[in-house]
């Protein structure tokens, strides 16, 4: 199974550079885009203005998406998709500083919720548990002491400050 096209929206550059370390470093072969606000989210599956030269015909089949952003937060960007399913990437992961974020983000159509950590570990875990969601891998051992190529730390399943770091997954 090809690992989809994925959009991730992320507006601290720190922890976009942290996600593309961990892609690069997982050896995904996908395209992988970043955008910074909500709004930009929106251009990119409309295919509008700087979008026009990378979106093509077809729809992520990921999009990643911070709920704390500038412009349009990813829980506007949530209620936006539910007007436009149309438009609407395949899976929708978002993800916050507050595990209470939870609940809404499902509510407005979240296939999943993460809690936020800028530790190298977390995004470890979350592309293992996304290259075996895609049938990428057979197992995903996030205990493992090692770390792909680009990212240091020990993986594991707790943050730094004990966040849960497992998936939720919509019922």
């Amino acid at each position: 199974m090809i690992f989809p096209k994925t959009l991730v929206a992320e507006d601290n550059a720190n922890d976009a550079l942290l996600l593309q370390r961990a892609f690069k470093g997982a050896h995904i072969e996908a395209t992988v885009h970043f955008v910074s606000d909500g709004m930009e989210v929106l251009e990119y599956l409309r295919g509008k203005q700087l979008w026009d030269q990378v979106a093509s015909s077809t729809l992520p089949g990921l999009l990643l998406l911070n709920v704390g952003m500038p412009r349009l937060s990813g829980f506007g960007v949530l209620e936006w998709l539910r007007r436009h399913p149309h438009l609407r990437p395949g899976t929708v992961i978002a993800y916050g500083n507050k595990p209470e974020q939870q609940a809404r983000a499902i509510a407005l159509g979240a296939d999943e919720y993460m809690v936020k950590s800028s530790d190298p570990a977390a995004a470890v875990c979350l592309i293992r548990a996304l290259q075996q969601r895609f049938g990428h891998t057979s197992s995903c051992n996030c205990s493992s002491p090692t770390a792909p190529e680009g990212v240091s730390g020990p993986a594991t399943q707790e943050g730094p400050g004990g966040e849960q770091l497992i998936l939720s997954v919509r019922s």
